[in-house]
């Protein structure tokens, strides 16, 4: 399993050169939550140990039942395997998107037939993610994970996991446009042109390609502009609108339910009053799921201007589990707090 996802990985990324995988399994009998271990150097080797329950190390059927395993083998070490590769080829300033996203590209397109039913615990959707404006802005300069100064300032570990995790499919989905944009243009194996491009300017230049640099190389290269991908046309927002609120009350199905909160949290249109009182009923339900509340929060909030919102508030919702009622004032208060994101103007 682990060979096929070297050669799998290998063969998106040529002309770069995997040159070799060293990879340590150990099975504990319970969950490990604190250990030091030190591989033996190796030169431009990929190094990895994973820890595993004894149940998941038995564990190879990826196509029905993903174990942690699976996760490690199709998943994980495709996207380590893309940054050993490729950060060489890639300066620091405004360059992450496209180290991320690609690691994500190679990462899910290895697992796509090897490892199916991981797919299905992938949550949130990419497109989505960059097509909010916050993230959109943040994405083309982003340099790091703790380099979030142009998002919204943190208000919880909540808020920064969705954050991070947003940048990194929206990253996921820019790098697959960008794909599918220059096979449009009738260009055969657009990564592997894009990456001899880069290889020979950093030849040419003795040094990595940078932002602004990776933007004119993807232009000349693939005939792709990257400013200009991303954003949903008015159709498609309708159509994610109103996929999401018919998912909203299938909570059952969490990655349904999330991914409809997203949908409603990143779209910037407005919805159906019973979708304004289920994502109230969301918000301020304590014994909520603290995401869950977060998303349904900057849904409302981005909604603020939406009259049938304030009809909906007007009903006094209640905090801490129905023991006080507010005002729509304090209701709006609680609402922002909670936000990924300011209300639009």
């Amino acid at each position: 399993m682990l060979g096929d996802s070297v050669k799998a990985t290998h063969e998106i990324l040529r002309p770069l050169h995997v040159r070799g995988v060293r990879y340590y399994l150990l099975p504990s009998a319970g969950e490990m939550t604190d250990y030091t271990y030190a591989l033996p150097a190796t030169e431009g080797w990929y190094q990895t140990l994973q820890v595993v329950s004894r149940e998941d190390s038995k564990n190879f059927d990826c196509h029905s039942s993903p174990s942690a395993l699976c996760q490690e083998i199709f998943l994980t070490t495709p996207h380590e395997l893309t940054h050993e590769l490729v950060d060489h080829l890639l300066g620091k300033a405004a360059t992450r998107w496209f180290d991320e996203g690609l690691a994500e590209y190679v990462a899910w397109g290895v697992a796509k037939d090897r490892a199916p039913a991981l797919r299905k615990n992938s949550l949130f959707m990419p497109e989505v993610c960059l097509h909010c404006p916050e993230i959109r802005q943040k994405l083309k300069s982003w340099k790091g994970e703790d380099s979030l100064s142009g998002l919204k300032k943190k208000v919880s570990n909540t808020q920064t996991a969705w954050e991070i995790g947003s940048l990194y499919r929206a990253s996921f989905q820019l790098v697959r446009l960008v794909v599918e944009r220059a096979r449009a243009n009738g260009i055969e194996d657009p990564v592997q042109k894009l990456l001899r491009a880069m290889m020979e300017f950093r030849a040419r230049r003795k040094r990595p390609v940078d932002g602004e640099e990776l933007f004119a190389l993807i232009r000349e290269t693939l005939q792709v502009d990257v400013e200009h991908l991303g954003v949903l046309s008015a159709d498609e927002q309708r159509r994610l609108i109103a996929q999401a609120e018919d998912d909203l009350n299938k909570r059952d199905d969490v990655v349904l339910y999330l991914n409809s909160l997203q949908a409603l949290a990143c779209i910037d249109m407005d919805v159906k009053r019973s979708t304004l009182e289920g994502l109230l009923r969301i918000a301020f339900d304590e014994k909520g799921d603290p995401l869950a509340k977060h998303l349904a929060a900057t849904a409302l909030v981005i909604r603020f201007k939406q009259p049938e919102l304030e009809e909906a508030l007007k009903r006094s919702p209640k905090i801490e589990g129905g023991k006080i009622s507010v005002t729509p004032a304090k209701a709006k208060e609680f609402l922002r707090a909670l936000s990924f994101r300011s209300p639009r103007v």
